[in-house]
């Protein structure tokens, strides 16, 4: 997969959690850590309900986000603190 493809899809996975657990942010007084957990929880609830090859798929590319290791990661994560700017 090309890496602007890759992270087309990261953009879109990345924020599939909100639809659980809501959007938190730094006002909201959840640590890093409980925040990541129930995240990941929810994206365990949401991937149970697709095949295991898209649900390995969209948690890969969800954990790839998480990890911001590699550049398509950090790229999606800018991207997603810039258009909170967008009018």
């Amino acid at each position: 997969m090309s890496p602007f493809f890759r992270l087309l899809k990261m953009a879109i996975v990345h924020d599939l959690a909100e639809c659980i657990v809501g959007d938190i942010t730094p006002h909201c007084g959840v640590s890093k850590e409980e925040k990541l957990s129930r995240e990941k929880d929810a994206m365990k609830q949401l991937c149970e309900l697709i095949s295991e090859e898209s649900s390995a798929e969209i948690m890969s590319l969800w954990k790839e986000y998480v990890d911001q290791q590699t550049p398509e990661a950090v790229i999606c994560k800018d991207f997603d603190k810039y258009v909170v700017l967008l009018p």
